[in-house]
């Protein structure tokens, strides 16, 4: 009998393993005898011929990188985030306390605002300071040590409250580090977008990018390239979004609303779109034939089903594939910092507006608590100041001042397993109290409509 081999495939240049990958489809040799009769110059070739020249891109998801990005600003982390197929870990604001001033400047902002740059960054970093500081104390008197507490585990835990708090007053341009792995074909669409996008610290990324991929991706990256389609859309939708939509002068209000979930839209027939979906691989009938029939069953008996199937998934399970047959769509304003981690899901269609401060900003409870009200309101209204003064020439790069707390709006497009998986994770009491707001509402909103499918949902709302 033909034994069976499962192993790893090591000690190769990431461009000849996509090769070795790629000639099994035409080859009955063995992966690693494959791989033998390979060399760089034979895989770049290989790669010019059927990548490049024939579009099989398929073969560079087999070329794997780990790219180390530092001191890039937390705006920037967003941009290169972007792309789905990839997996990021990046620097937290939790257990992490920003050193002051670090901050992106962008070029053109300094050469025209600079001064004005300068005092609001330095005022925005001397309150998180203050913040941190005064939080820390808090937090000590209100949770004071154990006797069998250790003094670092102590430290770690009354920081990250500290932090959890200061961080509204961080500004995106605030400079932070990602860890980022990626296969070839989605590190050429990465860097494609950022060569292409509008602010001059994305671009500088991309290129720096795919230099230092390169150096393991010599071919796959070659035509790695700004894009105009990419560059130019951005232009023409905004020039049609001023020609059809009036837009009013704007009193910026300094006390909104808190964060807010809509749900704008959502499947009618979802119950019997998902059941058809869990039903349809045990059967040997057209997928319209099975819905037909669950459509016409009793809904109670369609509840019943759905029932038995959900009190068998334990703690740790996931709801099935089947439940990705159904989308929600919300719009959802929240403050940046919330945004910064949410955004992070692979599974979502996120499509994020310009961060501006016409949303207004968030305020943790906590700045009541330590009586640092005046000081906290001051800042927001100077920085605010400052940003509309400064989005006049630049309305992009001048979203670098403004702090985590302020609101962005984002639609947000995701199926029902995803909700599950990010509702219940997201709404954890160990969690930021910010997106758990949001998970929360969320979570609220789906059970509104799909009570079926909501009652399920395993939501944290402890406080």
């Amino acid at each position: 009998m033909t034994q069976r081999r499962v192993y790893l495939l090591t000690g190769l240049p990431e461009e000849v393993t996509a090769v070795a990958f790629a000639k099994c489809s035409r080859s009955p040799k063995p992966f690693d005898e494959i791989a033998s009769e390979l060399n760089q110059d034979k895989s770049r070739k290989f790669h010019e011929q059927w990548v490049m020249g024939y579009g099989h891109s398929s073969v560079a998801e087999h070329a794997v990188v780990h790219l180390a990005l530092e001191n890039i600003s937390i705006l920037a982390t967003k941009a290169v985030e972007d792309t789905r197929l990839a997996s990021f870990t990046e620097k937290s604001t939790r257990y992490q306390k920003f050193d002051l001033n670090r901050c992106y400047r962008d070029e053109q902002l300094m050469q025209q605002h600079g001064p004005l740059v300068e005092s609001t960054l330095d005022q925005l970093f001397r309150t998180y300071a203050l913040v941190h500081e005064s939080v820390s104390e808090l937090m000590k008197q209100k949770n004071p040590r154990v006797a069998d507490e250790k003094e670092s585990a102590y430290a770690t835990k009354i920081n990250a409250l500290a932090c959890d708090v200061a961080r509204y007053v961080l500004p995106v341009g605030t400079l932070t580090n990602v860890g980022v792995t990626i296969n070839a074909r989605s590190l050429e669409h990465c860097i494609t977008k950022l060569l292409s996008h509008s602010l001059q610290e994305m671009r500088e990324i991309g290129a720096e990018m795919k230099s230092t991929a390169q150096q393991e991706l010599p071919t796959l990256l070659k035509y790695a390239q700004e894009n105009a389609f990419l560059k130019e859309t951005d232009f023409l939708l905004c020039d049609y979004f001023s020609q059809l939509f009036s837009i009013p002068s704007r009193k910026f209000s300094w006390n909104p609303s808190e964060n807010k979930v809509t749900l704008e839209e959502f499947d009618h027939q979802g119950l019997d779109k998902v059941l058809t979906a869990l039903l349809y691989p045990h059967s040997y009938l057209s997928r319209k034939h099975v819905f037909e029939i669950v459509a016409s069953s009793d809904k109670d008996r369609k509840i019943g089903i759905l029932e038995d199937l959900m009190k068998k998934r334990g703690p740790k399970d996931s709801v099935p594939r089947a439940f990705e047959v159904i989308d929600y769509v919300f719009d959802i304003l929240m403050d940046y910092g919330a945004y910064r981690d949410i955004q992070r899901h692979r599974m979502l269609t996120p499509l994020p507006q310009l961060l501006t401060i016409w949303h207004g900003y968030n305020t943790p409870h906590e700045i009541a608590l330590i009586e640092l009200e005046k000081e906290y309101v001051k800042v927001m209204e100077e920085t605010a100041k400052a940003v509309s003064m400064i989005s006049l020439d630049f309305p992009e790069e001048s979203q670098y001042l403004i702090p985590l707390a302020y609101r962005i709006r984002v639609l947000q497009k995701m199926n029902l397993r995803e909700v599950f998986q990010f509702t219940e994770l997201r709404s954890g009491k160990k969690g930021h109290s910010s997106y758990r707001k949001i998970a929360q509402q969320m979570a609220d909103e789906v059970i509104k409509v799909h009570p079926e499918f909501g009652r399920h949902l395993r939501i944290d709302r402890s406080e």
